[in-house]
């Protein structure tokens, strides 16, 4: 079933430490595909180590919001390697690498994190109108509201240039 990143990340909320995403190791030995529209991304604000006394003390969510409201927010692509269970907490922390440019040459591991850092973003060409079943539709759009030099396209109007000036006129 076709799910864009908008509604990924709506069930992410409404879900909130309730999910339990699959590592890559998981994925492949159960066969667990990835969603067909989304790839799943980590929030920047987690990259440095600010967040950990933030988590510690229940403030984590004010902390991200402060922080979104103060920065620009950017995603990397990231794949989960480990997950394990805060003894303290009983919430599911995982460990990802996170590829912070195209070609993958910076990456980053982080250690321990919430699934508060997790968000979806778009595949290429994988939103709902790359579908092979979207509808499409012709606009219908009459030639006559368009100017004679605009309608270069058919070979019934590549005429003389001089067509082209008597008749706007």
């Amino acid at each position: 079933e076709y799910k864009n990143a908008d509604e990924m990340n709506n069930l992410l909320k409404q879900q909130q430490g309730r999910l339990d995403f699959p590592t890559e190791f998981e994925r492949m030995e159960m066969d667990i595909p990835h969603p067909p529209g989304a790839l799943l991304a980590c929030n920047n604000y987690f990259s440095d180590q600010l967040w950990r006394e933030e988590f510690a003390n229940g403030k984590l969510q004010e902390g991200l919001q402060e922080w979104e409201d103060a920065n620009s927010l950017d995603y990397f692509y990231c794949t989960i390697l480990r997950k394990e269970i805060d003894p303290r907490s009983g919430e599911t922390l995982y460990t990802v690498e996170a590829v912070a440019d195209d070609d993958g040459s910076e990456s980053f591991l982080w250690e321990s994190a919430p699934d508060v850092m997790f968000h979806y973003l778009d595949k290429p060409y994988g939103t709902d109108m790359f579908l092979q079943n979207a509808f499409r539709h012709d606009i219908g759009i009459p030639d006559e509201i368009f100017p004679l030099r605009w309608r270069n396209l058919s070979p019934l109007y590549r005429q003389d240039e001089r067509d082209y000036d008597e008749e706007d006129d």
